[in-house]
């Protein structure tokens, strides 16, 4: 049932990242956020997409773009 699930708080998961030895602090935070921002833009912009026909997003729009001036 949902409501007998577990809910995580942040000071619950911090002591139990403690309780590994893994210790969170705002640097590692904050480095970890921007490394995972860096990655996400990265995947949705420099690489192949099937949807786009294995083809990046960049050069997807190019291809629209040069279709569309054809017309």
């Amino acid at each position: 049932m949902a409501s007998e699930r577990r809910r995580f708080g942040y000071r619950r998961i911090h002591v139990m990242l403690n309780r590994q030895g893994i210790v969170m602090n705002l640097k590692k935070l904050t480095q970890a956020r921007a490394d995972i921002t860096e990655w996400k833009e990265d995947y949705s912009r420099n690489r192949p997409h099937s949807s786009l026909g294995n083809i990046t997003p960049s050069e997807f729009a190019m291809k629209m773009a040069m279709e569309k001036q054809a017309a």
